[in-house]
């Protein structure tokens, strides 16, 4: 078990994570190009919802920013390949591959990921790294502390499209959170393919 994510934020943050906003802190990357962000939220919605929702990869492009398509590989030993089409701004679009692992044991769950070769796509096409995790603890039957945490690594962007790293990092972490929260208390825990699928 994690420590309690309560316990990671400062006093000023965890007031602002109860009252329903989301918490962003930038981390270090230790030299390594991209960026890496942890954020909170107090979600009000509970573990199970919560889990299903972000374990039904194939629901994604329902609520996740910029996923325009997601298609499941065969998955194995407890692990989901996946393939991530991203659609943004100005027509420009991105693809990679991860690898994902979901484990929920009593009042904790994680889904970790991680990018993986995808060797018929070309770089320019695709992003150079990206990697995270989710952490969630129940809270209490209809409240959830989330934790994400993750790097990406946009690769190579074009003059004119530095944009590009601000959606593909930080600007888009709100929308993360908040839209995963609302999908999660409409659907329930119920997902609209097997869960994984």
């Amino acid at each position: 078990m994690a420590a309690p994510i309560s316990t990671q934020l400062t006093p000023a943050e965890l007031r602002q994570a109860t009252q329903g906003d989301v918490v962003i802190r930038t981390l270090d990357t230790k030299g390594r190009p991209g960026a890496s962000f942890e954020v909170f939220k107090l979600m009000h919605v509970g573990l199970p919802a919560l889990y299903a929702t972000l374990t039904c990869f194939r629901d994604y492009p329902r609520f996740m920013p910029n996923v325009e398509r997601l298609e499941v590989r065969q998955p194995s030993a407890g692990l989901v390949d996946a393939d991530y089409f991203l659609a943004l701004p100005m027509k420009q679009t991105k693809r990679y591959r991860l690898r994902l692992q979901a484990e929920m044991v009593a009042s904790e769950a994680k889904i970790q990921w991680k990018q993986i070769p995808w060797p018929e796509v070309m770089l320019k096409d695709s992003i150079a790294d990206t990697q995270g995790y989710w952490l969630l603890q129940a809270a209490s039957s209809d409240r959830t502390w989330v934790k994400y945490q993750v790097y990406t690594d946009p690769g190579p962007i074009p003059f004119g499209l530095g944009w590009i790293v601000d959606v593909l990092t930080r600007v888009s972490l709100p929308d993360v959170l908040n839209r995963t929260e609302d999908f999660a208390a409409k659907q329930g825990a119920s997902c609209s393919q097997a869960a994984g699928a």
